[in-house]
């Protein structure tokens, strides 16, 4: 019962913001931002052969190794 009230309210916020985005667009923004979920900064990384990876280049190369000797 309570989950059922909760997910109309919810419904019915955000069937509201919808009508006003147009008058109030900061409103509408705020709400879908605070939905999207952080891009925060990946940590510094450690190599296959230990070292420390740092550069944002060379994480994604880190990555792509990592899920290449996964998936592959």
């Amino acid at each position: 019962m309570a989950k059922t009230e909760l997910r109309r309210a919810i419904r019915n916020y955000e069937k509201d913001i919808t009508k006003k985005a147009r008058r109030n667009p900061k409103a509408f923004y705020r709400y879908v931002n605070g939905k999207v979920k952080g891009r925060g900064i990946i940590p510094d990384l450690t190599d296959s052969d230990g070292t420390a990876v740092t550069e944002n280049f060379d994480k994604a190369n880190a990555f792509n190794g990592f899920f290449q000797q996964r998936f592959h």
